[in-house]
């Protein structure tokens, strides 16, 4: 929750969506676990992170309308 802390992710359906989406992240990082390095791992975190961040980009952008 503290992660989606911008406005349009706390409205009920995006919020919805977001926690079956990063659930459905953890169940495949969990299951992953042991087919790579920590590093592997560490790498997949990060375009989980970058990932969101051009989603909260593009979001920004279209609520500026942009």
């Amino acid at each position: 929750m503290a992660d989606a802390a911008c406005e349009h992710a706390l409205r009920p359906e995006s919020l919805r969506l977001l926690t079956r989406a990063q659930r459905a992240w953890r169940s495949y990082f969990d299951a992953t676990a042991g087919l790579g390095s920590e590093t592997d791992r560490v790498d997949l975190i990060g375009g989980r992170v970058a990932t969101f961040k051009r989603l909260s980009d593009t979001v920004g952008a279209i609520e500026r309308g942009g």
